[in-house]
């Protein structure tokens, strides 16, 4: 559920005391509730029933979270980094995509050079230079552009997450940039394979969305020199990737480039029904594809697509079965248990009789390299 469908839920059920009050609860009661769990505080005079909390995904939470904060504002705020990237209904909250998550119920805003930073219970302060080109509208919220968004998160938040992120925007540029136009031809993908042309996944529309979101973002980049965090910004802009159709795909790509196997993505073989099968993952010159499977593949109903979850196996292995034979590759697969740190994926591949150098390959150039190199 994106952020436009939950906001009239969020706006009816989130209270103001004076609304409970007029429901016949006095402050007292009001706190007796909370501490008996009925209610949640999101900040001073704004709750939520604590069964819908408890019902919630965090992108749902902190939206929550950033209806209080507006209502309780005295003046404008610009909300920034993840508060801005769940408005912008990019993934940031996977509890696996980083080490370090922030408090969910604290909303993030930037604020001018010269005002005052700092965090408390609720709200997040960054202090930085904010031009209006960098502020946009996003569901009634003053929000900071997807682009600035993106910036910010490579500056101040963990990079698997800005990258997620990145990538989740340039799948939605190629999208827009494809609408009322084909394209056509292979291209050459910034990994050394060959790209797919025609549909987002190195042709036209690829190679074009990416060339104009990098152009547009370094010069941004570049409007920042000197503050740290740059080096985290010019990498992500070398690294996000259109192609990529989940956050799982962003960290396992990011683990092989930390650990120096090239890999070319969704790559396009012969379906057995003479359509295009698209793999994951195909390690080069190692005669292997990959393949990354969250749990919610087979559990999730909305993923299954009314199929079973036994139907889904089936299916799987037939895909796998069929691939295996028509390619001559083997396949090794993972979730996120094997991708949440660089050393256990890692591990997994060299179980799987993959050699890991361990080192980033140089490819992308010695700035990218040693960038990767120094990521916890």
């Amino acid at each position: 559920m994106n952020v436009s469908d939950f906001l009239p839920t969020a706006r009816r059920e989130l209270l103001h005391t004076a609304q409970l009050r007029r429901l016949g609860l006095p402050d007292r009661a009001i706190a007796a509730r909370v501490r008996g769990g009925e209610l949640v505080r999101l900040r001073p005079g704004y709750f939520v029933g604590a069964a819908l909390w408890e019902s919630l995904f965090p992108e749902q939470r902190h939206t929550l979270v950033l209806l209080a904060a507006q209502r309780a504002a005295a003046g404008p705020l610009a909300f920034s980094h993840r508060s801005a990237a769940v408005l912008h209904d990019l993934p940031v909250w996977s509890a696996w995509l980083g080490q370090r998550s922030p408090d969910v119920r604290r909303a993030q805003t930037t604020v001018a050079r010269r005002a005052r930073g700092g965090v408390n219970q609720v709200m997040a302060r960054h202090v930085a230079a904010l031009p209006p080109c960098d502020l946009t509208e996003v569901h009634g919220f003053a929000v900071t552009t997807a682009e600035r968004t993106l910036l910010d998160l490579a500056r101040g938040d963990e990079f698997s997450v800005a990258l997620a992120a990145a990538d989740a925007f340039l799948v939605r540029a190629v999208e827009r940039s494809r609408d009322g136009r084909g394209s056509g031809g292979h291209g050459r993908n910034q990994y050394g394979g060959d790209g797919y042309g025609g549909d987002g996944y190195g042709g036209d529309a690829h190679r074009e969305a990416l060339a104009a979101w990098r152009s547009r973002a370094l010069e941004s980049v570049a409007r920042q020199s000197g503050n740290p965090g740059v080096r985290a910004q010019r990498a992500l802009v070398a690294l996000a990737d259109s192609r990529a159709e989940s956050p799982l795909e962003t960290l396992s790509r990011l683990r092989f480039l930390q650990l120096g196997v090239a890999v070319d993505i969704q790559v396009p073989v012969m379906a057995e029904s003479g359509g295009a099968l698209r793999l994951d993952f195909v390690l080069t010159g190692l005669g292997v594809w990959g393949e990354c499977d969250g749990k919610a593949k087979y559990t999730d109903a909305s993923m299954r697509r009314e199929r079973t979850p036994e139907e889904v196996v089936y299916a799987e292995k037939r895909r796998h079965d069929w691939v295996a034979g028509t390619t001559g590759m083997r396949c090794i697969r993972w979730g996120v248990r094997e991708v949440v740190t660089r050393d256990r994926f890692a591990a997994h591949l060299r179980a799987h009789g993959i050699a890991v150098p361990g080192a980033p390959s140089r490819a992308l150039g010695p700035a990218v390299a040693g960038f990767l190199a120094g990521l916890p």
